[in-house]
C-alpha cells in the first residue's frame, strides 16, 4: 500500500551477473547487459591471492552462432542481410535480437579476421553489410612487405 507520495520509482538499464565455473573454481564469467552499450562477456581467473583479472586467451573462443556466420561470409565475400535473414537461413540457434548483440559485441574480433560489418537503420529494419577480405599476416621481422602493402 502507497500512501501520498510515498512511493518507489526505478529503472534498470542495464545488468551484471559474476559465475563461478562448476568445474574450475578458479574461474568466472561476468557477463554484462546494457540497454545502451554493447554488451560484454569476460573470463576471469582468480590468482593465489584470490585476486580476479581478465583472461586473455579466453577471448579469443568464439560463439559458435558467429562462427557458423563467420564461414558463411566468407564464402559469399561481400552481401546485405538482416538479422532475422541470417538467424533463419542459417539456423542459429539465437533470436535475431540476440543476432544483432553478437554481431556489435564481436565486430571487433571480425575485424581483425577480415570480416568488416557496417550497419544501417531504414525506415522498417536495419541493414547489414558484411565484406569478407583474406587477412594479410606479417611476420614480425618483415618491416618491408608492410611497407610495401601500407605504401609508406
Amino acid at each position: 500500500m502507497s500512501l501520498g507520495s510515498t512511493a518507489i520509482d526505478t529503472c534498470v538499464d542495464g545488468k551484471i551477473a559474476l559465475k563461478q565455473d562448476e568445474n574450475i573454481k578458479s574461474t568466472f564469467y561476468l557477463k554484462y547487459e546494457s540497454r545502451d552499450y554493447p554488451s560484454k562477456d569476460y573470463v576471469l581467473k582468480r590468482n593465489e591471492n584470490l585476486i580476479l583479472k581478465i583472461d586473455n586467451l579466453a577471448d579469443e573462443v568464439w560463439n559458435e552462432n558467429i562462427m557458423t556466420f563467420f564461414r558463411y561470409a566468407i564464402s559469399l565475400k561481400e552481401f546485405t542481410f538482416t538479422a532475422s535473414d541470417m538467424v533463419s537461413k542459417l539456423k542459429l540457434n539465437v533470436i535475431p535480437s540476440t543476432f544483432g548483440k553478437l554481431l556489435a559485441n564481436h565486430k571487433e574480433k571480425l575485424d581483425r579476421n577480415g570480416l568488416v560489418i557496417e550497419s544501417k537503420r531504414t525506415a522498417t529494419e536495419r541493414l547489414y553489410t558484411a565484406k569478407y577480405k583474406e587477412p594479410l599476416e606479417f611476420d614480425s621481422n618483415d618491416l618491408d612487405s608492410k611497407e610495401e602493402y601500407y605504401g609508406s
